[in-house]
């Protein structure tokens, strides 16, 4: 995940030739962040599940790549915040017993296409319209009490 919370809004700035000169970010700006949040790729869990990562094709291997993604709520009411997150990929046709364009064909390995289902907590992050209208209700409520007259 990116947190940009503290990172530098170029919008409309002129850093178009000094980002980087000599391969050093420019002081001026403060970076976006990357926080992990999840490595489908930890042996370690893998191995609960009978999985690895590693070089040799196989069944039990995760594929190179990851081609799809989806974030969905649980619907759970005594858990708002969980969320299902698949994650997809194909075997690109990995296969000793493959069939395409009418002929068999055998590529040698056998690589399985995978989809992996977590179930994740993610807090909100509210967005700065939601800063906006409640501080605006914060002075409204401050003008109000101010204009009561006093007992």
């Amino acid at each position: 995940m990116i947190d940009i919370s503290s990172a530098s809004n170029n919008l409309g700035e002129s850093f178009e030739s000094v980002i980087a000169a000599g391969g050093l970010l420019n002081p001026a700006i403060t970076p976006a962040q990357y926080v992990p949040f999840l490595d489908i790729n930890d042996n370690a869990l893998l191995a609960r599940f009978g999985m690895v990562n590693g070089v040799v094709p196989g069944l039990d291997n995760l594929s190179e790549k990851w081609e799809g993604l989806v974030l969905l709520p649980t619907l759970d009411p005594t858990r708002p915040k969980d969320y299902f997150l698949f994650v997809a990929n194909d075997n690109d046709f990995a296969t000793t017993d493959g069939f395409q364009v009418g002929s068999a064909y055998n590529d040698g390995k056998d690589i399985d296409t995978m989809f992996l289902a977590y179930r994740v907590t993610i807090a909100p992050v509210p967005e700065p319209e939601s800063y906006a209208m409640m501080l605006a209700g914060l002075f409204a409520l401050g003008a109000a009490v101010r204009r009561r007259p006093r007992q």
